[in-house]
């Protein structure tokens, strides 16, 4: 899933299949640069929440 993009009804669409499962396997991808523009309804909140949400259990990779 890319974060960048993604509005309010969408992350938690994204959250509630994600805690459908115990151990889910997600790879969502998100430039908190490119979310300046606030796509329709996009936020980067959505980003920080996600990343917060999941901290302990995820892997951050990024490219420069």
């Amino acid at each position: 899933m890319n974060f960048k993009d993604t509005n309010g009804a969408q992350n938690k669409s994204v959250n509630l299949l994600i805690s459908y499962w115990d151990v889910p396997n997600v790879f969502a991808v998100g430039d908190d640069d490119q979310s300046i523009f606030e796509f329709p309804g996009a936020r980067v909140k959505n980003i920080i929440d996600f990343y917060r949400s999941y901290e302990s259990e995820i892997q951050v990779v990024v490219f420069n």
